[in-house]
């Protein structure tokens, strides 16, 4: 009788330090968040490559609760990329039926029981749902941040209906990456690190400025245990940068941008802490109080409100703030009332306070009158507003 030979099973790789950091990046959901841009990481063609995003990327996010879609583009080099992106989704929305219920509540909505190819055909397409619609239902029926993973995402751009799908897609995290919303994050992997950096340099690509990683150096041999060359030379990869008003900063990684006026700039990469360090230096800096700090306030005074909000990765709104407030609580209600959802991120100063960067948006005669009432010179009651919104695209 033959027995069979037992042979002792190789041991996987677990490139822990490097997967819970690039998942932290991921997940983080503050303000000064890069990845809410999106993530584009320069990783190279491999079966241990495509192992550490299948088999180690995507189940850390499914423990920590995000809803992942995961598509490798490199498996389907023979079909439209739009229609492989939509049949992921299909395939990941069928299986929850409080998100077909909502999709089906949409103006032209799709039956209550679509079949995967019905749902597919409804994703994106002339006479369907726009992708963010059908996100936008799954994130808020599903209640979880959308994690889309897209390996070799360069093959998107080889047929006009994948161009429009990745403006789609932006379109979809610019609706999904604000309060209401449980977040949306696009992970998008490829083997050649000059062509992921056009597609976060180059001002007319739908992900323009996203944050971009190099794991070139991702170890290339057997699937074993133990830390891989990356994760070793992870230390020596951060660099320090010393921005324009002097801060010091301990970045990850930078390359440069060029404007359509010709201007280029450098974009830069930093890890979670040091987002954190920078947002509470800048409290400290700025003496700046957050929304739930506001009876803290020694009333009735002046106060100036400001907010910056980037979640689209090539362009922000700002706004800027001055009022007379008589306590907390019409103060907190006038915030809610002129901003809106962009209340919660709003930065509160005692006093007017003509801050260098908003300083531009203020009219010379406003601007004047502020000066008069710091002077005591001025009105006894004054107020305004100001809000812009710039997008690069």
């Amino acid at each position: 009788m033959k027995t069979a030979k037992k042979t002792a099973s190789k041991g996987k790789v677990r490139h822990q330090a490097l997967c819970q950091s690039l998942v932290n990046l991921i997940l983080n959901d503050t303000p000064v968040s890069g990845s809410r841009s999106g993530l584009f990481i320069a990783i190279p063609d491999g079966p241990v490559q495509s192992r550490f995003i299948s088999m180690e990327i995507c189940p850390e996010l499914r423990q920590r609760r995000a809803l992942v879609i995961h598509v490798n583009l490199r498996k389907s080099r023979d079909k439209n990329p739009a229609d492989v992106i939509r049949k992921a989704i299909a395939a990941v929305l069928i299986k929850h039926k409080e998100a077909l219920q909502g999709l089906a509540e949409l103006p032209g909505g799709i039956g209550p029981s679509p079949t995967q190819s019905e749902l597919e055909k409804h994703i994106g397409t002339k006479g369907g749902e726009t992708l963010a619609s059908v996100l936008k239902v799954m994130s808020s029926t599903i209640r979880r941040m959308i994690v889309l993973v897209v390996e070799d995402v360069p093959h998107m751009l080889t047929t006009p209906d994948g161009d429009n799908m990745m403006f789609a897609l932006k379109a979809a995290r610019d609706q999904l990456n604000t309060p209401k919303q449980f977040g949306f994050r696009l992970v998008a992997t490829g083997d050649d690190p000059d062509q992921l950096t056009k597609l976060v340099s180059d001002q007319r690509q739908a992900f323009f400025c996203a944050p971009m990683l190099d794991l070139m150096s991702l170890n290339t041999g057997s699937w074993s245990s133990g830390k891989s060359s990356a994760e070793k030379q992870e230390p020596a990869q951060l660099k320090r940068y010393m921005n324009k008003d002097g801060i010091d900063i301990e970045i990850i990684n930078s390359y440069e941008v060029e404007l359509n006026n010709g201007e280029r700039i450098r974009a830069i990469v930093i890890s979670d802490s040091e987002a954190k360090r920078l947002y509470e230096t800048g409290k400290k800096t700025y003496g700046i109080l957050e929304p739930h700090e506001l009876e803290m306030i020694d009333y009735p005074t002046y106060v100036t409100v400001t907010f910056e909000y980037a979640a689209t990765g090539e362009g922000s709104t700002m706004g800027f703030m001055v009022t007379y407030a008589d306590d907390a609580e019409s103060l907190r209600k006038e915030i809610r009332s002129e901003w809106g959802i962009y209340a919660d991120d709003a930065n509160i100063s005692t006093g007017i306070q003509l801050l260098p960067e908003y300083e531009t948006f203020i009219p010379e005669f406003t601007q004047k009158i502020m000066r008069s009432i710091l002077q005591k010179k001025g009105p006894a009651n004054f107020f305004y507003k100001s809000m812009s919104h710039f997008n690069y695209s």
